[in-house]
């Protein structure tokens, strides 16, 4: 695979575009990358996207990181805070591949701390048991329109609401949430979990506090047996 090259600009810390279908990546052995806007921005036309091994990313007014493919899986693995001060604190969006996003620090947006949106045969694979989460709207959103699964593993997440999921579409399969590494704090609904897809809604957790509205908030379509 060929790793794309690396143009820094005056506004965004970090910023790649893949025109072809070819892997775009990220990978420090350390460091800090800092934005005035977004803190990384990376489009890719069909290719898979992979940011790995960074102290911190931050976006001072935008994203911490905005990834977005036309069809490649997106993985953003080692990154140990992420902040974005005017936006997400990580925005990622497939139209087919899968999303995996393993935090090892906190993840703070003044938006969202964690938005994903996939399509296709993507699934979104979401793991910070071993940091936090935190947004000024939501904690952790996660849209999955296509056909395959979506798994969230999280500690502390706080936001106005806390964790919101959907497998929106009905060719979507499994829906798995455990927040038993740490707790849910939010203003309205703690955990928010829709599922019309074909396979099962799990949800573990611990402390779940939703302050004017629901704790848990479950939805699913009526099967026949």
């Amino acid at each position: 695979r060929r790793q794309r090259q690396m143009c820094i600009r005056d506004r965004v810390g970090i910023e790649l575009s893949g025109l072809g279908n070819g892997s775009s990546t990220v990978r420090g052995s350390s460091g800090d990358v800092v934005g005035a806007t977004d803190g990384m921005y990376v489009r890719s036309a069909g290719g898979e996207i992979t940011v790995d091994n960074l102290d911190s990313v931050t976006g001072n007014a935008g994203d911490g990181l905005d990834l977005g493919s036309t069809g490649g899986a997106i993985t953003v693995n080692a990154v140990d805070a992420v902040l974005g001060t005017g936006g997400n604190g990580i925005l990622a969006d497939s139209d087919g591949g899968d999303i995996t996003i393993t935090g090892n620090g906190n993840i703070t947006g003044s938006n969202y701390g964690i938005n994903t949106r996939t399509d296709g045969a993507g699934s979104i694979t979401i793991d910070t048991s071993t940091g936090s989460v935190s947004g000024g709207s939501t904690g952790i959103l996660a849209r999955n329109y296509g056909s395959g699964a979506v798994l969230l593993t999280t500690a502390d997440v706080t936001g106005f609401s806390g964790i919101n999921v959907a497998n929106v579409s009905t060719r979507t399969t499994d829906l798995t949430i455990d927040s038993s590494a740490g707790s849910i704090s939010s203003g309205s609904f703690g955990i928010s979990a829709i599922n019309n897809g074909s396979g099962a809604l799990s949800l573990t957790t611990a402390d779940v506090t939703g302050t004017t509205l629901s704790l848990i908030h479950i939805s699913e379509p009526t099967r026949q047996a």
